[in-house]
């Protein structure tokens, strides 16, 4: 049902207050609404299209590395992100659940058996079909995995109409979450603004509105509550991370009948990067002969037998450039801050502190290593990596970054490691939930949004049961 905030009688109280209606949002509020004697106000910053006028609340700044704007990589109106979504899907490993050497904060605080029984659900929900198991090739160290493509599904064409007409769904639009109020165990209350400020009660609210801003909201909150909505705050907004996105060499293959191997994604198995001590990766090779001429004389430089047998053999060569997508470190300096400029609705913007570091950049050259150590084992060919994963400055005409706004408000069974628990509770407050990929501990190298999904049908399965 639509409602205007302005309709919302100050006495009225709901059973649960979702804010952000993007997939998280959306499936909490449709999986919740089964339970036909309960109220849900979802709450929407946005209108039912772009506007300017919305976009620019997500202005904010960055600090570090180069980086997207702010305000253009997520979509702040019905549906959320999903309306730009390029519709990839996959899980998460069982490795990206497991405590990993010299990563002291790799480590959820459930196992990856907890979600798995959502995963048909969510299958459902994004139309998309099972994802292929993966396949080891050449061996045991590199292994292909397979992504699934949802249509995609837009959550404001698939679901609007139908949370329109929902008896128990009620949606309101173009209202801003300002803050929440505490009477120190518990919300006592939501502020969301249109024309005018107004308090909404509820017996449960949901935080959903993104990677970026469940950080910013949690921390203005925390700012007007003399830290008493997140009182274990010490790791809220930290730990941010993304999935870096670069071209990161180039490879040249002895014989194109190989090169077939490598169209896929392909990954470093679990054992080996257990072995190496290294994150996710995911590489993609595309086939790219433009530098094939001057890889074949840097070659022969260093091996000129081996650039004199492939003179020889010139028409059954290819090249092509490695593109990798990784997993980053959770690293505190790596964070969401508040801006001392205020937005239009009154809040302060962000200011995100983000840069690659140098275990991130260690990560994708040990990944380059074991392709490398395999391409000569082989003889398959030979692998060569960009200058700037040594410098670090990496250029700014490639992708920089994945849109996967990853950490912030992340789960943590150590209340200073985490500001929630395992059941996406915030510490210290009895009805006080955060969803979405903010709560991720780390992001492997899969897009979330099948994962977010997967948690909302967990954190909804569990609001009906406690109830």
């Amino acid at each position: 049902m639509l409602i205007n905030l302005s309709d919302i009688n100050e006495a009225t109280s709901f059973d649960y207050c979702i804010i952000g209606a993007g997939p998280a949002g959306i499936t909490l509020a449709r999986k919740l609404s089964l339970q036909k004697n309960k109220k849900i106000l979802l709450v929407e910053g946005g209108g039912t299209e772009i506007s300017y006028e919305s976009q620019s609340l997500y202005e904010g700044s960055v600090i570090g590395d180069e980086y997207l704007a702010l305000d253009t990589c997520r979509l702040r109106y019905f549906g959320g992100t999903s309306n730009h979504w390029s519709g990839a899907c996959r899980t998460f490993d069982e490795i990206d659940f497991l405590k990993r050497l010299n990563f002291d904060l790799n480590e959820w605080p459930i196992q990856k058996k907890t979600i798995d029984k959502y995963l048909e659900e969510a299958f459902n929900i994004l139309e998309v079909n099972h994802i292929p198991p993966d396949q080891n090739i050449l061996g045991q160290d590199i292994k292909k995995i397979s992504f699934e493509k949802s249509p995609p599904v837009r959550f404001r064409e698939k679901y609007f109409d139908e949370i329109k007409q929902s008896k128990n769904i009620f949606l309101t639009l173009n209202s801003n979450c300002i803050n929440f109020e505490t009477n120190g165990n518990s919300i006592s209350g939501v502020n969301l603004k249109n024309k005018k400020i107004k308090k909404i009660k509820s017996d449960i609210f949901i935080l959903a509105t993104g990677g970026i801003e469940n950080s910013r909201i949690l921390l203005w909150s925390n700012e007007l509550s003399n830290n008493q909505v997140v009182k274990n705050f010490s790791s809220l907004g930290k730990y941010w991370m993304d999935h870096p996105n670069f071209d990161v060499g180039e490879a040249i293959f002895f014989d194109k009948n190989k090169f077939d191997y490598f169209r896929d994604f392909l990954v470093v198995t679990d054992k080996k990067k257990i072995e190496k001590e290294m994150l996710n990766a995911r590489l993609r090779f595309t086939e790219n002969n433009l530098n094939l001429k001057q890889s074949i004389m840097e070659i022969s430089c260093y091996a000129p037998k081996l650039a004199k047998l492939l003179k020889f053999n010139n028409a059954r060569i290819c090249g092509a450039t490695i593109q990798a997508v990784w997993e980053q470190e959770p690293f505190a300096g790596n964070k969401i801050v508040l801006s001392n400029e205020l937005d239009d609705v009154g809040v302060p913007r962000t200011n995100l502190f983000w840069k690659k570091t140098q275990n991130d950049l260690n990560n994708v050259k040990k990944t380059l290593k074991v392709f490398a150590d395999v391409f000569i084992n082989l003889n398959i060919g030979r692998i060569k990596t960009y200058p700037y994963l040594e410098s670090g400055k990496f250029p700014s005409n490639q992708n920089l970054a994945s849109s996967h706004h990853i950490g912030g408000t992340r789960m943590s069974n150590n209340k200073n490691l985490g500001p929630i628990d395992s059941n996406c509770k915030v510490y210290g407050q009895s009805n006080l939930y955060v969803m979405g990929s903010s709560i991720f501990p780390t992001g492997g190298y899969t897009n979330p949004t099948l994962p977010i999904i997967q948690f909302s049908l967990r954190l909804a399965e569990y609001l009906t049961k406690n109830s």
